[in-house]
């Protein structure tokens, strides 16, 4: 097992002795926040901006390959009357401009990345406000992510609370 999964299971272990000893049963808590992004307003705008954001840069991309293939089947087909250097040169250059478009290519992949990291993160930001609302307010000692949890009863599953709640903010 990892550290972060020893240590956090050593706080649930320790978290169940003191309240064993005590007399008082913890309550614990279950979300899926697969289940909140795909189920959720915000987060199916989310996908969709997302979806728009990819397919507009992924037609970008497409035309200014086309555009170099293009460019290439007429370089290769003037390439019988032209020159050594005229060859060398314009090979030069359509070699810059490929260059410049998978230069493109990998800047719209970070970009794109970022994008939707950043979306996700303000879903989660916002959801784990509302966790710990329904915690407090509640009485859960514990919220764990769904991924996380090999196991769990379907009582302890605060997931649809969780998307009602966000849906109405």
């Amino acid at each position: 097992m990892k550290p972060s999964v020893h240590t956090a299971l050593a706080a649930v272990f320790c978290l169940i002795l003191a309240s064993v000893a005590w007399g008082a049963s913890p309550k614990f808590g279950v979300v899926d926040f697969q289940r909140v992004l795909q189920n959720s307003k915000a987060g199916k705008a989310a996908k969709a901006e997302i979806e728009q954001k990819g397919k507009a840069m992924e037609a970008e991309l497409k035309t200014k390959g086309q555009d170099l293939e293009n460019q290439k089947k007429r370089l290769e087909a003037e390439a019988q009357v032209m020159t050594k250097e005229v060859k060398e040169e314009k090979a030069r250059a359509f070699q810059s401009q490929v260059n410049d478009f998978n230069q493109l290519q990998r800047r719209y992949a970070n970009d794109f990345k970022k994008f939707e990291v950043e979306k996700l993160k303000q879903i989660q930001d916002a959801v784990t406000g509302l966790l710990e609302q329904i915690a407090k307010k509640e009485g859960y000692a514990i919220i764990f992510e769904r991924s996380r949890v090999l196991y769990h009863q379907e009582a302890l599953d605060l997931t649809d609370e969780l998307i009602q709640l966000y849906d109405k903010q």
